[in-house]
């Protein structure tokens, strides 16, 4: 077990109450000890660790959180350090496993979105990849045409 056993507890109480993806994406992400995981252990370690949880199929919350928790961490490895890159985190037999990828692959992708002014258009695109928490905004300023 590489997650401290009361950290352990909390991340199993989250496990246990999510009912969505998103909802467990979002909680562990934000978890200070899964973060450590990513930064702490190399990506082989966590692979490892990761590959002999789900060998050993207890059907103990616990054992679902340090699995969620070391896969999350792995999300946030480069992925060229991930054997079989994308495509690992869809071949981990784990519940939600794959909807997670995606979302965390939609958050490195990032958002686009556009407002209107009186005059003009505006599209701005934040890119989330930048693994140091600064946004990227890109913004594009354009004449608003009226179509009707």
């Amino acid at each position: 077990m590489i997650i401290k056993k009361n950290d352990i507890d909390n991340l199993a109480e989250t496990v246990l109450f999510a009912n969505t993806p998103f909802y467990l994406y979002k909680k562990l992400s934000e978890n200070d000890s899964v973060r450590n995981l990513s930064q702490k252990y190399s990506t082989e370690k966590l692979l490892s660790v990761l590959e002999r949880l789900i060998e050993e199929e207890k059907n103990e919350i616990t054992n679902l959180a340090e699995i969620y928790s070391i896969f999350i961490a792995l999300l946030n490895k480069p992925i060229s350090e991930i054997p079989g890159g994308r495509e690992f985190f869809n071949s981990i037999s784990v519940r939600w496993s794959s909807h997670l990828a995606e979302i965390h692959q939609s958050k490195q992708i990032g958002e686009t979105f556009s407002s209107l002014d009186n005059n003009f258009r505006i599209d701005s695109r934040i890119d989330y990849s930048n693994s140091n928490n600064s946004d990227y905004r890109e913004t594009k300023i354009a004449p608003k045409v009226d179509l009707f």
